[in-house]
């Protein structure tokens, strides 16, 4: 919920809309980098892994919108992505994947978003 918070604060903040998708982006992924070095899959583990969980889900929602006038291929690639998260998610929740591919991904997300600004 923490995240999702934050999505909210930055959004009211006067910046272009891939900026605050970047920030929050890089947000994520770094409650992902911190629970990695985690010894153990605890409480703070599981919350960083659903934080990302629900910021791809609501990527995805954005993305099936039919306002949205992104490129139809880049609809897809994202859409594709987000299926991928959150089936890695459930992996790695029950201890049969490690973090570092949500943060791979989320990683080319943010290089992605950097070089659009």
């Amino acid at each position: 919920m923490r995240q999702i918070n934050a999505y909210k604060e930055t959004k009211e903040e006067i910046v272009a809309p891939r900026d605050m998708e970047r920030r929050i982006f890089e947000r994520v992924t770094d409650q992902l980098r911190l629970a990695d070095k985690e010894e153990s899959r605890t409480e703070f583990f599981h919350r960083a892994v659903l934080e990302n969980r629900r910021l791809w889900a609501a990527l995805a929602s954005d993305v099936v919108d039919p306002s949205n006038q992104m490129p139809n291929e880049l609809k897809a690639g994202l859409l594709s992505l987000a299926i991928w998260v959150e089936r890695e998610s459930s992996s790695i929740h029950s201890g049969d994947a490690p973090v570092s591919g949500l943060i791979e991904v989320n990683q080319a997300m943010i290089a992605g978003l950097s070089a659009s600004s």
